[in-house]
């Protein structure tokens, strides 16, 4: 082997460690790109969201958002839990996207009535004690004369209002088990 050959050999190897490093390189920051790309496309229902147990909803705030989730269906729900905000509910708003709603949280079970004063679009209302659904109900667009009233089938502690027909279209029934989660 001529010095010239060993020149190239030095020359091919040192060649080949730099092609490594860039190789490494150019690969770990593909990997943490994509690792990113992940974490900011991925679905809501792949994310972490922590349960709320039924018992600290009463600790939620007005204004929060939750997500109410039953057969299937999920729903992201402002929350009503002062006397103000409940009385206004949805009055005066011009609609609800299929998968929003409002929720009202109370302090105790009771058969809650609830009005459609100022209603510009239907709802339906699903009345919740203790995790489960124990009613559906489906409330007018109001008329601008007398209010429709419409009272929980049983003792409740919160009810969520969503768009007409939601209830239907997700086979929302009696018995039907709820969970509620944070949002991120």
């Amino acid at each position: 082997m001529t010095g010239n050959d060993a020149k190239a050999i030095k020359t091919f190897l040192l060649l080949l460690v730099v092609l490594g490093a860039v190789m490494l390189t150019f690969f770990y920051t593909v990997r943490k790109e994509m690792v990113e790309i992940k974490q900011v496309t991925m679905p809501p229902s792949a994310q972490k969201i922590q349960a709320i147990a039924w018992e600290q909803l009463r600790n939620v705030k007005d204004d929060a958002k939750i997500e109410v989730r039953m057969n299937n269906a999920r729903v992201i729900a402002e929350v009503m839990r002062s006397d103000a905000k409940r009385q206004q509910g949805l009055s005066g708003r011009d609609g609800l996207p299929e998968s929003e709603g409002m929720v009202f949280i109370f302090d105790h079970e009771e058969a809650y009535s609830f009005w459609n004063k100022d209603m510009k679009f239907p709802i339906d209302v699903v009345w919740l004690a203790r995790g489960k659904v124990v009613g559906v109900s489906a409330l007018p667009v109001y008329d601008g004369t007398m209010p429709a009233i419409i009272a929980a089938p049983s003792p409740v502690d919160v009810v969520l209002e969503v768009p007409a027909g939601f209830a239907s279209t997700h086979a929302i029934m009696v018995e039907n088990n709820v969970e509620i989660y944070e949002t991120q």
